[in-house]
């Protein structure tokens, strides 16, 4: 399931992007957590706090592209 989305595999919403652009999405969503937090306050959160932070810096991501 996973795969898919970050190979970008069969996706009809691939339009111009290249195949494996979820590791590069990743990989700044990584990027910039870590800016604000450390690795292993990263590491402790819930489900929740995590798809709260990941939201927000893929909005940050947006903003800034």
């Amino acid at each position: 399931m996973f795969a898919a989305w970050f190979l970008m595999r069969d996706s009809a919403h691939r339009g111009d992007l290249p195949r494996r652009s979820g590791y590069l999405i990743g990989l700044e969503l990584v990027r910039l957590l870590r800016e604000r937090h450390p690795l292993h306050e990263i590491a402790s959160w819930d489900l929740d706090r995590g798809r709260d932070e990941v939201r927000r810096g893929l909005l940050a991501l947006r903003a800034a592209a």
